[in-house]
């Protein structure tokens, strides 16, 4: 599914379960999968542990990511941070979530034996995400190159222009 922000999209993968319970699939055909296509340089975990604190809060100028939240509710917010983009400029949220579904407008996308929702984030898009509850949110991130901390522009929330508006229906202020 396309967003507002070109390359930023959310896929949803496939999920096979049965009574014992269900996997999702995280990168379906492995390095084949086109959202790898400039490599598969890193997979790690990335846990909030405490409602409304932003975690994340960077573009890369060179790595591209797929994120998927596993455990919690997230609101996942973005800005488009490449000069050469017909979105530059643009903002856009979205919630991922394992829980009941929180209020507000963003679109949400329900993690379950029936979904597995995927964010493909491309290089130059700033990426933040807050836990909306009191479970840890756990994100599970596939990255195109290995960690380089050269490749980091790191800008906390309140720096961001047009995130404010975006996250506020759902209590996070800066």
């Amino acid at each position: 599914m396309t967003t507002s922000i070109i390359g930023l999209e959310v896929g949803l993968n496939r999920v096979i379960g049965d009574a014992r319970g269900w996997l999702g699939e995280l990168v379906p055909g492995g390095a084949a999968n086109p959202d790898v296509k400039d490599g598969l340089g890193n997979v790690y975990l990335s846990v909030a542990v405490g409602k409304n604190i932003a975690r994340a809060g960077h573009y890369h100028f060179r790595q591209s990511e797929l994120f998927f939240t596993v455990t919690g509710a997230a609101l996942w917010a973005f800005r488009d941070y490449r000069d050469d983009s017909k979105t530059f400029g643009k903002v856009y949220a979205a919630v991922f979530t394992a829980e009941a579904v929180p209020g507000g407008s963003a679109p949400t996308y329900q993690v379950s034996e029936q979904s597995m929702p995927c964010l493909v984030v491309p290089r130059g898009v700033y990426h933040v995400y807050w836990a909306l509850t009191d479970t840890p949110v756990r994100v599970v991130c596939v990255a195109t190159t290995p960690h380089d901390e050269t490749d980091y522009v790191r800008l906390r929330p309140d720096e961001v222009p047009g995130l404010a508006d975006l996250v506020r229906p759902y209590g996070i202020t800066f």
